[in-house]
């Protein structure tokens, strides 16, 4: 039973991901709804494994990244590059918001994280109100017409090592590295810091590159 409930809240999660990193790109959920429910099964039941492993679990968010892309070269036929973006992003928004979420819950509440981890009944609602606030955002955005328009319109595994592209993928990696270093940190506020600089850049960076005009 704790299974199918670790799986069932990992899938909310990656629905909140796919519902923010399409939305940003202006891609529809709709066209691709069962290529995501498979990906979002695969990843969830990947990340449940994961954590009865003391390694595998400080590399869960770098893996589940792997697969996310490796979904979006196959299932979605994106760039190689494009799958980069579009998982870098949603994974980073994502941390980000739940972050934030978690932050406030722990002042609300006044207990530590290592309190809100080991509880299910804060943690599970927490974690919904996190990805609710991630696809609410997406919907604002969507709603004011704030998305990106660059990802290129012949999906092919090219990748153009472009300064900004290289950027890019630089920060992604970055943040990545951050999220999976996310449990060594005892502040939350200090991790939320970190998100937040990573999601900034690369979201400057992804600015500069539409005002441009470049496809990958």
């Amino acid at each position: 039973m704790n299974a199918l409930v670790y799986i069932l809240f990992s899938m909310i999660d990656g629905m909140a991901i796919f519902f923010f990193a399409f939305g940003f790109f202006r891609i529809k959920i709709v066209d691709y709804w069962k290529e995501i429910i498979i990906t979002n099964i695969v990843i969830s039941i990947g990340t449940y494994f994961y954590s009865e492993n003391i390694i595998l679990s400080n590399l869960s968010p770098l893996l589940n990244l792997i697969i996310f892309m490796a979904a979006l070269l196959f299932f979605f036929r994106i760039s190689l590059f494009s799958s980069f973006r579009i998982a870098g992003l949603g994974f980073l928004a994502q941390t980000l918001i739940l972050g934030l979420v978690i932050s406030v819950s722990c002042l609300a509440l006044n207990i530590n994280l290592n309190e809100l981890k080991s509880n299910d009944y804060i943690k599970y609602p927490v974690q919904v109100i996190g990805d609710i606030g991630t696809i609410a955002l997406s919907l604002f955005l969507r709603k004011k017409r704030i998305w990106m328009t660059n990802l290129p319109y012949s999906y092919s595994f090219k990748f153009k090592p472009s300064r900004p592209n290289m950027l890019i993928f630089i920060a992604t990696i970055l943040g990545i590295f951050v999220i999976s270093k996310a449990s060594s940190i005892d502040n939350i506020y200090t991790g939320l810091l970190f998100w937040l600089i990573c999601l900034i850049n690369l979201l400057f960076m992804e600015v500069k590159k539409e005002m441009r005009g470049e496809i990958d």
